[in-house]
């Protein structure tokens, strides 16, 4: 019984637990993007020498030039350049890994020493039993009988 109480306890494995998670992340992004001008011109000849026009229009950042002259047509299409702004939605996935390792701790051993006042006091008092049981053996042997007579 008193080995049972007092054993020593085995120790537990260490155990290793990873935690996995993704964290998905979206902002906005502000980007400028530049569309470059650009210019048509067409020149071609009309069989009218001596008729003479002009004409402009604009819309946006178009201006369309048309004019007549001498027999030549030439229309002249100029588109400025423009900085456009856009917002894009970007996602930006981040994976993080967690490992937790659970250790465990080594216990402090604390190892009694008897006081010497103990020993002697417990080498008396099983002097004294002894005796008192050689004395009275006879005493001894009933109490016996009745405890075994009592569990049956």
């Amino acid at each position: 019984m008193m080995a049972l109480l007092f054993s020593c306890k085995t120790s537990k494995p260490v155990i290793d637990q990873v935690k996995d998670s993704t964290v998905v992340k979206y902002y906005y992004r502000d980007s400028v993007i530049t569309l470059p001008g650009d210019t048509v011109q067409l020149i071609t000849s009309v069989p009218c020498p001596d008729a003479k026009w002009q004409a402009k229009a604009k819309n946006g950042r178009t201006m369309l030039v048309a004019s007549l002259n001498k027999g030549e047509l030439s229309i002249d299409c100029k588109q400025d350049s423009l900085l456009l702004r856009i917002s894009l939605l970007e996602k930006e996935l981040e994976r993080k890994t967690n490992t937790i390792v659970h250790v465990p701790v080594p216990q402090e051993v604390i190892q009694y020493r008897t006081p010497w006042w103990a020993k002697i006091a417990l080498a008396v008092s099983l002097l004294f039993i002894t005796a008192f049981c050689i004395k009275n053996w006879r005493l001894v042997v009933a109490g016996a009988k009745a405890i075994i007579q009592f569990f049956i």
